[in-house]
């Protein structure tokens, strides 16, 4: 199995194929397809709202990675 990695706009539902990769995709006849999309940000709901205006808090310390992995507490 090779691996092409590409960038492509998605135009009714269409994944184009790059020219430069097309040659390497004649002979297959199948191929599996991963799609990763740009993370989004909530722009609703009290998650956006923390995001946008976090709350200050006195004298706070995060947890350690230890702390926070810690089930006894």
């Amino acid at each position: 199995m090779s691996v092409i990695s590409f960038k492509a706009p998605i135009k009714n539902g269409i994944i184009e194929i790059p020219d430069e990769y097309k040659q390497a995709l004649t002979d297959t006849d199948q191929v599996e397809v991963t799609i990763l999309t740009p993370r989004k940000t909530a722009k609703t709901g009290f998650i956006a709202e923390l995001i946008d205006n976090p709350v200050e808090v006195a004298d706070f310390t995060p947890l350690t990675r230890e702390e926070a992995h810690d089930r006894s507490l």
